[in-house]
């Protein structure tokens, strides 16, 4: 949870899809006097605050949790959004190197802080000698320059690694810088293009990769699971060979999205005045909504992988079933007239 807090999005976002039916309520408020009709008038508002108030406490009970936590294993309590944020810096080695310069300077200068200097220049001057990226690059050498310091105790170290990545990251954040928004850009009209079968894919790959870091020390108590009791490149070859993880291969994430707006636009065709089906089209049309959001937050945050996205393909899947169930009961409805 310490490196998914791009996950919260999805608790605070997903009371969004109740907005448009509750700001109506709060647009019309005075086209009724009564309790009754009053009463009726909040519906959607109340539903609204409520779901906020549970995004709210899912939110809150998260962060207690790691906070219980980092106290009882005597871990400082910190954000490691930073090392996420690390694999998105890879768009630097495509820059100019006069261009790449400046812009560090400029994260440098802001930070003012010289231990991230002299990281962030050794980072510049590996990608000037043309080595190859490393995507933990930073990390290592913060962590190299503390040691050379004094920092011997590893858990106070990686906790000033961590809030030194932290600047770093609010710093490209906020710079404004048009190669970083242009990286995130390129990654996001991308997104629409993975399938269900792509997301599956990811938990086997990474379980066979973790298998092949098991000789290393930090990865030691993982040694006797059954998980890694099989040969090298096990988990891969059952994903290939199990027909449920393709069923709906080669179906890119878009076509919900083409579905949903037209199942939606069939089901308001159909039932125009009906409040019940407008409200499930707003619902539908929200929930997709807050999945692009999330989508072009990750693109914003971290490198681009498909197992980033099955929050978004949970979302549309979703709003495509919602369209599709309101499409078919205004057809019952009509078919029984």
């Amino acid at each position: 949870a310490l490196t998914r807090q791009i996950n919260a999005l999805l608790a605070a976002g997903l009371p969004l899809a109740l907005l448009p039916m509750a700001a109506k309520e709060l647009i019309l408020r005075g086209s009724s006097t009564s309790l009754a009709s009053g009463q009726i008038r909040y519906h959607y508002t109340r539903r609204l605050l409520i779901s906020v108030v549970i995004g709210v406490a899912a939110i809150a009970s998260s962060v207690f949790v790691q906070q219980t936590m980092c106290w009882l294993c005597r871990v400082p309590f910190r954000s490691t959004f930073g090392e996420t944020f690390m694999w998105r810096l890879s768009y630097l080695q495509g820059l100019p190197e006069q261009e790449r310069t400046a812009f560090l300077a400029r994260i440098s200068a802001k930070a003012a802080d010289p231990i991230m200097t002299e990281a962030l220049d050794a980072l510049n001057q590996s990608l000037d000698h043309g080595e190859k990226w490393t995507d933990m690059y930073l990390f290592y050498k913060i962590d190299e320059i503390l040691l050379r310091s004094g920092w011997h105790e590893m858990q106070h170290r990686t906790w000033q690694i961590d809030r030194k990545l932290n600047r770093i990251a609010t710093s490209v954040l906020l710079s404004g810088d048009p190669h970083f928004l242009h990286a995130v850009w390129t990654d996001f009209v991308r997104w629409p293009s993975f399938a269900q079968a792509d997301l599956a894919r990811t938990p086997f790959e990474l379980t066979d990769w973790l298998q092949t870091q098991l000789p290393i020390a930090r990865y030691g108590r993982l040694r006797g699971l059954a998980s890694f009791q099989h040969e090298e490149g096990n988990f891969v070859a059952v994903w290939k060979r199990t027909p449920y993880f393709h069923l709906f291969d080669g179906i890119p994430m878009l076509e919900m999205v083409y579905l949903t707006m037209t199942l939606s636009g069939v089901a308001l065709i159909g039932a125009s005045r009906d409040g019940a089906t407008a409200a499930g089209v707003s619902y539908a049309a929200g929930l997709a909504i807050v999945a692009i959001f999330i989508a072009l937050a990750n693109c914003g945050c971290t490198f681009f992988a498909p197992r980033f996205y099955l929050p978004v393909y949970s979302l549309l899947q979703v709003a495509m079933l919602l369209s599709a169930s309101l499409t078919g009961n205004v057809l019952i409805k009509r078919c029984t007239r």
